[in-house]
């Protein structure tokens, strides 16, 4: 299996939460209890904005995703 940056996995794991669920991407910040702008870096694969792991717990919890379930999914992390 490829080996992607967390930032790439966390990307195609929320692009496809939205798509599948027909969010804005302020409802889905909303739901996962982010900002819009730190979802807007997320989205957008911005490696230079320095997202923080906290970001990404808070989204995975309030999304109910565990990181297995999005590493089994979307790919190991490099």
């Amino acid at each position: 299996m490829e080996l992607k940056p967390l930032l790439s996995v966390v990307s195609d794991y929320v692009n496809d939460e939205i798509d599948r669920n027909n969010y804005t991407q302020r409802q889905f910040a909303k739901i996962s209890g982010i900002s819009q702008s730190t979802l807007v870096k997320i989205v957008s694969h911005d490696e230079k904005a320095g997202i923080n792991s906290r970001s990404i717990d808070t989204l995975l919890k309030n999304t109910n995703t565990s990181l297995t379930e999005l590493f089994e999914k979307y790919g190991e992390y490099k």
